[in-house]
């Protein structure tokens, strides 16, 4: 597949993930909710896609100081097992050549603690280029 088709199905996915996470913030203040963190509502969004499933909140463990592959992974899987990174490297993978929404599906297949996980890299990749495009200030 082509760079191209690469950077399509991207865009497609921030588009749908802007118009969700718009939905979200609206119904938020509609109901004079609570203003909740961007990154929270950025990970809600995430969790909606590909239908319903169960997430576990997870506790955070501070940032280590090591660089490289772990920088695509939350910090608190830097002790997790090995088949475990992988798992959420392949998701992350996944959802750049295939789109989000299919590696959420197939993350709701994997482990909870997968699942999260993977959110939660999410989140750390697509908060930054959603707030250059003006979503969260």
């Amino acid at each position: 597949m082509e760079q191209a088709n690469f950077d399509q199905i991207l865009e497609q996915d921030i588009a749908r993930i802007s118009r969700e996470l718009q939905e979200l913030k609206g119904r938020y203040e509609a109901n004079g909710k609570e203003q909740i963190p961007p990154r929270e509502l950025l990970k809600e969004s995430l969790q909606s896609m590909g239908g319903t499933g169960t997430v576990v909140p997870l506790p955070q463990k501070p940032a280590a100081s090591s660089k490289g592959e772990e920088e695509l992974l939350p910090s608190y899987m830097l002790d997790a097992p090995a088949d475990v990174k992988l798992q959420v490297e392949e998701l992350l993978d996944l959802s750049i050549h295939k789109g989000i929404e299919t590696a959420v599906n197939q993350a709701r297949k994997d482990d909870p603690y997968v699942l999260d996980a993977f959110h939660d890299a999410l989140v750390e990749k697509l908060y930054p280029e959603l707030q250059k495009r003006g979503l969260f200030k």
